[in-house]
């Protein structure tokens, strides 16, 4: 294994991992972090071993296309794995499971959003490698 030679600075941290804040209610803001790909893995792995328990509580593709749906993740998430948004967040896991739910509900809409950009930026990326890789590889033929 390599030996690491140089490390990222706190401040080349906050702009790789800007903090947003999301208004949860009125003169309650979360500061939320976009996640790492370390945080992505564990919540994925999460998902997967969790399969079978969330589609028990109805928590389906098709149902989060509907309100009851997505309320259902939100339940079987503060209930079951409330450091899904403890990790978004950096709130104790025990503060994520008292939030009433329409603030669990607008933090969840936060983590989402900021998230989904940055999904989008890494889709831009793989795909500019991709295209790159395909260059390559035809030279390489």
């Amino acid at each position: 294994m390599a030996t690491a030679t140089a490390k990222i600075s706190s401040d080349a941290w906050s702009i790789l991992l800007p903090e947003h804040r999301v208004d949860i209610a009125d003169g309650v803001s979360i500061a939320v972090r976009p996640l790492s790909l370390e945080a992505w893995a564990q919540i994925l792995k999460w998902v997967e071993s969790a399969a079978e328990d969330l589609k028990r509580a109805g928590v389906t593709l098709d149902a989060l296309n509907r309100a009851d749906g997505v309320t259902r993740l939100l339940n079987f998430v503060l209930s079951s794995a409330p450091w899904v948004l403890s990790l978004a967040t950096g709130l104790d896991e025990e503060d994520v499971r008292r939030l009433p739910l329409p603030a669990a509900a607008r933090l969840l809409e936060g983590v989402l959003d900021i998230n989904n950009v940055n999904v989008q930026h890494f889709q831009e990326r793989v795909a500019s490698v991709v295209g790159k890789l395909t260059g390559v590889r035809q030279m390489v033929q």
